[in-house]
């Protein structure tokens, strides 16, 4: 759809409509530059929430615009591992994992993480949030308040005071008068 519309003609504006808690961090910084890169003007706009990974992608707009009640924000990254060997043991099941490659069973649930895991994990997660908050300050020509990128979800009133957005408007209709 970006492309289309960057492509088309017609399309002198486009609109980012963002009701997203975030998501997998997979083709979200390729995707977020495509967005940064687009010489139309590019509006993001949110009357729900536009978190995490869907920050990242609207924060990459030449403008960020949410509802006064609209949550945005939720700088930060997680990975998550579940460890359920004890359960598994407690009820009797027994893993037996067969494989070639030394990290081919890495994180997996069904066995506690080894200290080589854990600290591939943590340097993993290191890269990915270092990548989120520069995107962000560069998108945001560092507009933004440095407790924003702590991982908090803000309402829209105080997403505009931090500099996570640029205005407030009371839906999609005055968003539209206002950009064209």
């Amino acid at each position: 759809a970006l492309h289309e519309a960057t492509a088309r003609d017609d399309v002198r504006i486009i609109v980012l409509h963002l009701d997203t808690p975030g998501g997998g961090g997979i083709w979200l910084p390729e995707i977020a530059s495509q967005v940064a890169a687009i010489t139309k003007p590019v509006f993001a706009f949110t009357d729900t929430m536009m978190a995490s990974a869907g920050y990242w992608l609207g924060s990459q707009a030449d403008a960020v615009y949410s509802t006064p009640s609209a949550k945005v924000g939720s700088i930060g990254a997680v990975i998550v591992h579940q460890d359920v060997s004890g359960l598994l043991e407690r009820m009797g099941i027994k893993t037996k994992a067969f494989f070639k490659g030394a990290h081919k069973i890495d994180n997996a649930s069904f066995k506690p993480l080894t200290k080589a895991e854990e600290e591939a994990l943590k340097e993993r997660i290191d890269v990915v949030y270092g990548s989120f908050v520069e995107a962000v300050k560069r998108a945001r020509q560092n507009k933004t308040n440095a407790e924003v990128f702590e991982s908090r979800l803000y309402d829209g009133t105080d997403a505009l005071e931090l500099g996570l957005t640029d205005g407030h408007v009371s839906g999609l209709p005055q968003l539209l008068d206002l950009i064209q």
